[in-house]
């Protein structure tokens, strides 16, 4: 038995979901994590659509993720699973290895090819629970550890660490993510990006607009109900406060 085994049998077992849809792969899954030690499996799916119930309703720790299931795609299931309330690590199980950069956009904890070994899977288990170590540290619970948002773009994908990320835009069709040097499109949309970056301090300054309040240097009082957001970078960014986000944001940040 392996250091990191003895280890993993001495804590508390993670709760694990197991989508597959191929029994055979499933059955494996399931034998080399009881190998393993440290897991318990709670549940199985061999459908997307399963998959994200039996999520919900069990609300595992990790959740071992096939990309390619009969109804659905497993990179849409992961972006689902990420905007639960309580979201899982995630740890992509295949054989295909051309989603590995989009993974990186869902905060995978790791992307494990197939056939693997034990010892891969053991190294997978590792970096799960060292993610949810550092979330109970930050005092995030168990969602993913998330530091860098990743872009995706022709040659991959740029990972911008979100404390560089002062405020992102939208015109309705695009949405800008802009640090304070630069501007990336990127192809999520606002809404999804305010729930993604719900624990770093962002704030939906108006429709088209959220920014991030660590880089607000001072609230300007323009008139009756009217502010603007003074950014410190880049240098002499002005964001509107919408009237029906001024009084959530006084209340937060109480002036």
């Amino acid at each position: 038995m392996s250091a990191d085994t003895a280890e993993s049998k001495r804590i508390t077992p993670l709760r694990a979901v197991v989508a597959e849809d191929e029994p055979t792969a499933r059955e494996y899954l399931k034998l080399m994590l009881g190998r393993i030690g440290g897991v318990e499996v709670v549940a199985e799916a061999a459908e997307a659509a399963e998959c994200i119930q039996k999520v919900a309703q069990r609300k595992p720790d990790v959740v071992f993720l096939d990309i390619h299931l009969p109804d659905d795609n497993g990179m849409d299931v992961a972006r689902a699973l990420v905007n639960l309330r309580e979201p899982p690590q995630i740890v992509f199980v295949t054989g295909y290895d051309e989603y590995a950069v989009p993974a990186f956009e869902v905060a995978a904890a790791d992307y494990v090819m197939k056939p693997y070994s034990q010892e891969r899977l053991e190294r997978a288990l590792t970096r799960v629970r060292s993610r949810m170590d550092r979330a109970y540290a930050n005092g995030d619970g168990l969602g993913p550890a998330l530091d860098k948002l990743a872009i995706r773009d022709k040659e991959g994908a740029k990972l911008v660490p979100i404390e560089q990320i002062c405020y992102i835009s939208t015109n309705g069709r695009k949405t800008a993510i802009h640090t304070e040097s630069q501007a990336f499109v990127t192809h999520y949309t606002l809404a999804e990006l305010e729930h993604k970056l719900r624990d770093y301090g962002f704030f939906r300054a108006n429709e088209g607009c959220l920014v991030n309040l660590n880089k607000v240097r001072e609230v300007v009082y323009l008139g009756p109900r009217s502010y603007e957001l003074l950014l410190t970078e880049p240098k002499d960014t002005f964001i509107p406060l919408s009237r029906s986000r001024t009084r959530q944001l006084r209340e937060m940040l109480d002036f």
